[in-house]
This record gives structure tokens, C-alpha cells and sequence, in this order.
């Protein structure tokens, strides 16, 4: 197909566009975006959809991989448009449906340890004891709580179908025994999986966990290690104790990360406003207790209505109300300050527009510093409770207050209340949760890597590198049907990441070496490239200056209330060129008149 430009045609231009964060289905960013742009003029739309190779040098070369490509071509009276989209979201999709999405909450907590390693790294390149704590701490959570958090859940099962049962001792060790020996096999098959790093510290520590439980119920069934103790109660407290200890020591470790921080900044006299790595281990610690203490006080709430489930509840459990309702009070704490800074960015966003942008900038709402101390105090107020407890369980008080029992009763109940009301809420709004979960999956999946295989032949982040390797593979084959005389790549969110590194790291593609191409523009939506990637990662994402030798032109466009995407490089400079439109939030700009109206004005003038 020849290059179509005559003296009466625009020059034919290919737009690729590559959506952002959330959106799950193919083809309906470019849906959303052909629709707005061409709704008010005259013009003919065809839809293809292609199925390109997904050759990646890291999958099997026997199995043929495909994904989507949606295109629309738009013919007007004096243009031809080609519009292809680079679809990636399908690459950190979760799972469906409300147990799905419970699960996929746990991965999203514990997959924010990928972020607390990254910019650890990027703050102490040359190692450093906060870099060391931090990296410990992360491993413990994926490690050995994660896995007898796992085993104690699947072993209340077990335990609650041997009390239903009415069975025998032997017959309760069998059950047990079932449990590790399911852990060990379970452990094994998932260290065979090629994923993440840290996803490889959880399938170990989950085999050999199970291989060390099994041997500890045979010694326990032969021997009869447990003496007069129930069996139940034996069990839980070989799973229990350890798991408190593990988590005195994490929450001891993150306080010691905030206030290591907090020293380190007292010394430099200054803050570091990139060191986010204290603050987010603080976040996965908080987050994981509500969530977990939710699980463990509903299970139980559950299981008391339920025949023969009221005699499997841990006496350890009860015990823990105090460090379950601190950390419901710990929460709420959290909401209202993010409550109360979400609606300052919202106050603002009312009071100024985008003439006034620079002079009064909109208050930060990614991790918000008074949201990073609600969440330094959070982990203050669970580190005393619970060096409190370990006190009290210990018996090194022998006096203890006749009061303290019933208030830790009194705590607990109000925990399993507060537990019920949220789980309730769950059910309710879930689906909503699930649209967040992916939003913040489709980032932490960004930094999903493989730190022990850096020095090897691997990709260091195999999932980022797919990505950019189906940037890639759309824009050359449209580029080779299409032969276009101008390509535009416009790019929303999470996915003008994804096209300034695909096209940083692929500067010798078609995109550069072919004649007939006379301009290359990028167009970058909502972006939190500076925002965020510049800001905390900065080594590895450094302002690509050297876009101005190949690309043409740079054009970022933000809102100016978009919490996510602000302004990219300098505000006053000319690389890129940074446009302000008027407030409405991070999603929409594809259906946006504000921004329809500057691409007429500056890259697709045939719309107009």
C-alpha cells in the first residue's frame, strides 16, 4: 500500500494508542477515543481486529502465544487515520469474583514489597542497614507469615471437619499430617513456577514448612510430644507462637525502618521526599494485620454457629483482641487522614483552574505525608500493644490488672463486630474493590521482577519487558501495512510508561529508520512518569532528554486535580510540552473535549 499524500490529502497518519491503568477489555479505549474524536464530523469508521505474536524471548518457543490488536481506520473526505491499540492489561489481570477478589487482595498487599525493594535500592544503591531491614522485612511477610497464615487457615479446616467428625486422636494427627504433607506438595509444585522473586520465597518457605510440620506430627504421634494437651491446642500453638514472634519482630523492624529514616533525615537536615520505602513496608504491615485479623475473627465467628465449630477456636486468638482492636482503631486513623487529604485535593481542584495551576500547585495526594504519619503511628501504637501482650502471655507480670482480661474480651468482641460490618460492606461494594485491586495491580506488575537472576541471561523484569515488546511488535506491524507519513503514539496513564521506555529502549525500530515517516509525535495523558517513576525511581527512570534527537514533539496533557498524572519534566520548558486542562479527575481523557481540542489543535487537525 503506498504512501497516500496528494495535494488535496492530509498526510496519512498512524495513531497508536496504548491504554492505561484498569481497563480490561480490548479495543475499548480506542472505542472511547474514535467515538469522541470523530462524533462531530463526517466520516467513515472500519473495525479489524488483529491476533499478533507474542514472541517474547522468555516464553516457550513451542508455544504460540497471541494478543489483540483493535484497529479502526477513519476516512474523511481529505485524511485517512489508522488507529492501533497496544492492549497489556491482560498481562496482570486477576481473578474474577468475590472469593477471587480476596485473594487477589492478600497478592496486592504483599506485591507492594516489590515497590519497598525498588525504591529501597534506588535511595541505598550501595547498600545500607535500612535497605537491609527493609529487605528482611518484606521477605519475612512473603516468607514465614504468609505461609502459617496459610497453613493455620487450611488447618482450622481440617481441625473443624475432625471435631465434626468425632474423631479419635490418631484420626485428629492424620488430619494434621494431611495439612503438612499438602503444604510440602503445594510448596513444591509452586517453586517449579516461573514467577517473581518474591513469589519464589513464599513456594519455599511453603515446602519446607510443610516438610518440617509433617516430621514434627510424626515425632509428635510416636513420641507423644504433647503429653495431656489436646491435640488441637498443641498444634495450633507449633503454628501460633512462631507467628507472634515473626510478628514482633516485623512490626519492631518497620518501626525501626521510620524512625532509622527519621534519623537519617534529622542528620541530613533535611527530608527526603523520594525515600517512600519505610512508609510503604508500614502500609503492607497495617494492611495485612486488618486483613488478616478480619479473616481469623470472622472464621471464628462463623464457625461458633456452626455444629461442632465452637471447640476449635485457639485460646491464643481470644488472647489477641487487644492487638485486633488496636488495629482497627490504627485504620480508622488512616482512613480519616486520607479522607481528610483527599478532600483538600478536592477543595483545590474547586477554587483554581489551570491558568493558576503553577502558582498555587495542587496539594499531593500520592502518598500524602500525613497519610505516611498515620501510618508511622499505626505501626507505634501496634508495636506497643503487641510487646504489651507478649508481656501479659508470658507471665512476667504477676499482678495482673482484673480489668485487663475483660477488656481484652471486650476488644475482641468489638474486633469480630468491626470484622462482620466490613466484611458485610465487602459483599456489598466488591466489585469496586476489584477495579482498585486491578489499578494497583497493573503497577505493581510493572515492578515485578527476578533480583536473584540479575546477573544471567533473564530479563530482570520479564512482565515489563513483555510489555514493551508488544509496543514494539504493534507499532512495526502497522507501520509495515499501514506505511503512514506521520505517527502519533498517544498514551494514557500506566501505559505512557510503558511507551516512553518501549520507545527509549527500541530507538533503532521502524518507527525511527523508515523514509516515508516524516514525524514522530508522543502524546501522553494524565502521566505519572515525574510524578511518581521520575520522583521515586529515579536512576531507572530518568527524564528521556534524548527523545528530542528522534521524537519530533512531546505533548503532556494533564488535569489539574489528577492525583496520579501532573506535570512531566520542567513546567516551564519545552521538553515536553506541558498543557493543563480543568479539573475532572484521572480517568475520561480519552472522551475528553478539553483534550480532544488541543490534539485537533496541534496533531490530528482533520478532526477539527
Amino acid at each position: 500500500m503506498a504512501s497516500a499524500s496528494s495535494a488535496n490529502m492530509s498526510p496519512k497518519r498512524l495513531v497508536l494508542v496504548v491504554h492505561g491503568i484498569g481497563e480490561q477489555n480490548s479495543g475499548d479505549t480506542l472505542d472511547g477515543l474514535v467515538g469522541a474524536a470523530t462524533g462531530n464530523i463526517a466520516s467513515a469508521v472500519q473495525s479489524e481486529k488483529r491476533w499478533l505474536r507474542d514472541e517474547f524471548e522468555e516464553m516457550n518457543p513451542r508455544a504460540v502465544e497471541l494478543f489483540p490488536c483493535d484497529i479502526r481506520k477513519v476516512t474523511t473526505k481529505l485524511s485517512e487515520l489508522v488507529f492501533a491499540e497496544v492492549f497489556w492489561s491482560d498481562l496482570s489481570r486477576g481473578r474474577a469474583g468475590k472469593f477471587a477478589t480476596l485473594f487477589e487482595l492478600a497478592k496486592g498487599i504483599l506485591g507492594l514489597g516489590h515497590v519497598a525493594r525498588e525504591n529501597a535500592e534506588e535511595i541505598h544503591p550501595g547498600g545500607h542497614f535500612l535497605r537491609t531491614l527493609s529487605g528482611w522485612f518484606v521477605t519475612a511477610l512473603h516468607g514465614p507469615i504468609a505461609v502459617l497464615n496459610a497453613m493455620l487457615a487450611v488447618g482450622a479446616l481440617f481441625l473443624y471437619l475432625a471435631a465434626l467428625a468425632s474423631a479419635e486422636a490418631y484420626a485428629t494427627h492424620l488430619a494434621v499430617g494431611a495439612l503438612g504433607v499438602a503444604a510440602a506438595i503445594g510448596g513444591y509444585f509452586a517453586s517449579r513456577r516461573d514467577d517473581s522473586y518474591l513469589f519464589s520465597i513464599f513456594a519455599n518457605w511453603l515446602l519446607w514448612s510443610g516438610v518440617a510440620f509433617t516430621l514434627i506430627v510424626a515425632l509428635t504421634y510416636g513420641l507423644g510430644l504433647n503429653g495431656h494437651m489436646p491435640v488441637r491446642d498443641w498444634y495450633g500453638g507449633l503454628l501460633i507462637a512462631p507467628l507472634n514472634i515473626i510478628w514482633l519482630l516485623c512490626l519492631a523492624g518497620v518501626l525501626g525502618l521510620l524512625i532509622g529514616q527519621a534519623l537519617l533525615n534529622a542528620r541530613t537536615d533535611r527530608h527526603d521526599p523520594r525515600s517512600i520505602f519505610p512508609v510503604v513496608c508500614a502500609v503492607m504491615a497495617v494492611l495485612w494485620l486488618v486483613a488478616t485479623s478480619s479473616f481469623w475473627a470472622s472464621l471464628f465467628k462463623t464457625m461458633e454457629v456452626l455444629p461442632g465449630g465452637g471447640s476449635i477456636k485457639p485460646e491464643e486468638l481470644q488472647s489477641a483482641g487487644g492487638l485486633m482492636f488496636t488495629t482497627w482503631l490504627s485504620m480508622l486513623i488512616v482512613i480519616a487522614v486520607a479522607v481528610v487529604a483527599w478532600l483538600r485535593r478536592m477543595l483545590w481542584a474547586g477554587r483554581h483552574s489551570p491558568k493558576d495551576y503553577f502558582d498555587a500547585p495542587a496539594p499531593r495526594l500520592i502518598l500524602d505525608r500525613n497519610v505516611g504519619r498515620a501510618f508511622s503511628l499505626a505501626i507505634l501504637l501496634l508495636a506497643i500493644t503487641s510487646v504489651g501482650l507478649a508481656i501479659i502471655n508470658a507471665a512476667i507480670l504477676d499482678d495482673v490488672p482484673k480489668w485487663l482480661p475483660e477488656a481484652l474480651d471486650h476488644g475482641f468482641s468489638i474486633s469480630v463486630w468491626l470484622a462482620v460490618a466490613a466484611g458485610s460492606l465487602y459483599l456489598i461494594v466488591w466489585s469496586q474493590i476489584a477495579v482498585g485491586l486491578g489499578i494497583a495491580k497493573d503497577v505493581i506488575t510493572y515492578f515485578k521482577g527476578e533480583p536473584g537472576r540479575r546477573n544471567s541471561t533473564r530479563q530482570e523484569f520479564p512482565l515489563r519487558a513483555r510489555m514493551h515488546h508488544r509496543f514494539v511488535t504493534v507499532m512495526e506491524t502497522m507501520i509495515a501495512s499501514e506505511e503512514p507519513d506521520e505517527v502519533i503514539v498517544v498514551a494514557h496513564s500506566q501505559g505512557t510508561v510503558i511507551a516512553i521506555e518501549a520507545i527509549r529502549g527500541n530507538n533503532t525500530s521502524l518507527l525511527f529508520d523508515t523514509e516515508h515517516i516524516k514525524k514522530r509525535v508522543l502524546v501522553t495523558l494524565g502521566s505519572p512518569y515525574s510524578h511518581i517513576y521520575e520522583h521515586y525511581f529515579a536512576s531507572k527512570f530518568p527524564l528521556p532528554r534524548d527523545f528530542d534527537t528522534r521524537l519530533d514533539r512531546w505533548i503532556n496533557i494533564y488535569r489539574i486535580d489528577d492525583f496520579v498524572g501532573t506535570v512531566v519534566g520542567d513546567r516551564e520548558g519545552e521538553w515536553p510540552e506541558n498543557f493543563a486542562v480543568p479539573a475532572g479527575g484521572h480517568t475520561g481523557y480519552w472522551t475528553d473535549d478539553e483534550v480532544r481540542s488541543i490534539l485537533v489543535g496541534n496533531v490530528l487537525p482533520e478532526l477539527a
